[in-house]
């Protein structure tokens, strides 16, 4: 970072020793906020992002037969736990209405 700043094509000074040393001091400031909220964070979280990686079991048939590949399979099973329908595919008009649709 130090280099790209100080090689920088549009800046027309090189950095003085001050400048340096006060950039210095806010990035190792806020790297040492980082690392340290990171740590704690880290430490006994219960959040998903921190959980270790596991199988997931894929079922090997979709009753309802919509699904195509292994994720549908997946998404198709979560569907049936909570008692839901995929809907009707959509018609070209509506598909291209969602794909440009500010």
């Amino acid at each position: 970072m130090f280099l790209q700043i100080s090689h920088s094509p549009n800046q027309q000074q090189p950095l003085s020793k001050r400048a340096w040393s006060r950039l210095a001091l806010f990035v190792v400031g806020t790297l040492s906020i980082f690392f340290i909220t990171a740590a704690s964070t880290q430490a006994g979280s219960d959040h998903w992002a921190y959980q270790a990686l596991s199988q997931t079991k894929i079922p090997s048939k979709d009753p309802s037969s919509w699904s195509k590949t292994a994720i549908d399979r997946l998404v198709a099973a979560r569907w049936q736990e909570h008692q839901l329908k995929p809907v009707a595919d959509a018609d070209k008009r509506t598909l291209l209405r969602r794909a440009t649709y500010d």
